[in-house]
């Protein structure tokens, strides 16, 4: 198995060691490399879904209304973590600003595992496996992209889906009856001959037909143009697409700066993370 498939043994076997939650739609697992003190990922069941892309997959209000009681189990989890470590005081109020203020959720721009996964991590950031500057700047700059900004695209959404439908409903009360409304016609997608005919294959044999007499009669010369174009959007298409992707790539290249105070250390790794280090246990000491 590759091992950008190695998701899906969990997805198949709920009962795995890494396993902390599943429910009908979804698996959470512990992150076998984890980035920070507490860190898991949220694996979608369905696989109608598990291979969208996540900015794609993610959406669609529907999936989000099925993962979304696995990501709170796993931010009260991280909560519950650090109460058994003594970091946080073991009350209503401060587990739920901890879930609010120091908990991730996301996912990755160019994910690196096949599987749609959703991380929910700790934003402390310095364990072991942190290694380097692009495992930091994956999550900490715009190739991390907050599960948040996914909520306000689909209410933006439904929004103007909503102003839609009452603008439709509002033109169709006042317009008049529909059936006095003459046809449209509609244009044939199918290459028309100098002499006015379509000619194109159905079922595999050979059809001709006669188009309506008003039809203007069209040459090929002037079919060339159209395949030019096409290609040149093709190819504008992709060019675009490449350089989107380069500017997300770009993202983990980015000068190394702490996601708390901001302060900035260039491409000294390894000084980033004594410094992470160091906020973290400045900010959370063992409580009596």
């Amino acid at each position: 198995m590759s091992f950008r498939n190695n998701l899906q043994q969990y997805i198949d076997n709920p009962g795995h060691e890494l396993v902390v939650y599943s429910d009908e739609h979804t698996v959470v697992i512990e992150d076998k490399y984890p980035k920070s003190v507490c860190h898991y990922l949220v694996l979608p069941k369905d696989d109608a879904v598990t291979y969208i892309h996540p900015c794609i997959a993610l959406k669609d209000k529907f999936l989000r209304e099925k993962i979304t009681p696995a990501i709170e189990f796993a931010k009260k989890l991280a909560a519950e973590e650090f109460v058994k470590r003594n970091l946080i005081p073991d009350t209503p109020n401060l587990r739920a600003s901890f879930c609010n203020t120091y908990v991730k959720v996301g996912v990755h721009s160019v994910p690196s595992m096949a599987n749609l996964h959703i991380h929910v991590l700790t934003r402390d950031m310095h364990l072991p496996c942190m290694k380097n500057r692009k495992h930091y700047n994956s999550f900490n700059t715009d190739f991390f992209v907050e599960l948040s900004k996914f909520d306000e695209e689909i209410e933006t959404s439904s929004d103007e889906s909503s102003d839609s439908s009452s603008s439709i409903s509002s033109e169709t009360a006042n317009s008049p009856d529909i059936k006095s409304s003459p046809p449209r016609k509609i244009q044939s997608q199918l290459p028309i001959s100098a002499d006015g005919r379509i000619s194109g294959s159905i079922d595999g044999n050979s059809r001709i037909i006669r188009v309506h007499s008003d039809a203007a009669p069209r040459t090929p010369a002037k079919l060339k143009p159209n395949v030019v174009t096409m290609r040149t959007v093709s190819h504008h298409s992709k060019t675009t697409k490449n350089t989107a992707v380069q500017q997300i790539s770009d993202q983990l290249k980015k000068p190394l700066q702490c996601w708390h105070c901001t302060k900035t250390f260039g491409g000294r790794f390894v000084q980033l993370k004594e410094h992470l280090r160091g906020e973290f246990h400045g900010r959370f000491h063992a409580v009596d």
